[in-house]
């Protein structure tokens, strides 16, 4: 079976869903083969990007969609994105993010991202993403300002 690190890393989060159910010693080890069976290039690459995504608290899992795939190739890719956002409040504001990794809290899946609308760390529910473009722009390194943003929630990772 060949597998590229993004197909590897998908497998992985989908089987440790499985953590709280009955399933997940089976899912552990099926994760586990997975793991094992890949290349070393694709295994390093899907270790790598399994450190960019998290789970903050307790959940039950949340949905996915075309937008949710183009964040996920952005995070991979290391690209800007410009996307249309609404608030709780029903405000919808256009920006440019940096993607920083993802975070599957309570409500659902974020994208964890540098705004440069506001200069900061922030996080998007991805449900909340009305419109999305990837752009060819290079994100800035920022592992400062996402490392603390991690601490403070208390952001378990996902990496087996």
């Amino acid at each position: 079976m060949t597998l590229s690190a993004a197909e590897a890393l998908a497998v992985s989060v989908a089987l440790r869903t499985a953590a709280s159910t009955p399933f997940a010693a089976a899912a552990h080890r099926a994760a586990q083969k997975v793991l094992a069976v890949l290349p070393a290039d694709v295994r390093q690459r899907e270790e790598a990007l399994a450190r960019l995504v998290y789970r903050v608290g307790d959940h039950a899992p949340g949905g996915s969609g075309v937008l949710s795939e183009i964040i996920v190739e952005a995070v991979v890719s290391g690209n800007v994105l410009h996307l249309t956002y609404t608030d709780r409040a029903g405000a919808a504001t256009t920006r440019d993010v940096e993607p920083l990794g993802l975070l599957w809290g309570p409500n659902g899946w974020y994208l964890a991202a540098w705004c440069r609308l506001r200069s900061a760390v922030r996080g998007f529910q991805l449900d909340r993403i009305t419109s999305l473009e990837p752009s060819d722009e290079r994100v800035a390194a920022r592992e400062p300002q996402w490392s603390a943003e991690l601490k403070r929630l208390d952001a378990e990772p996902f990496a087996l």
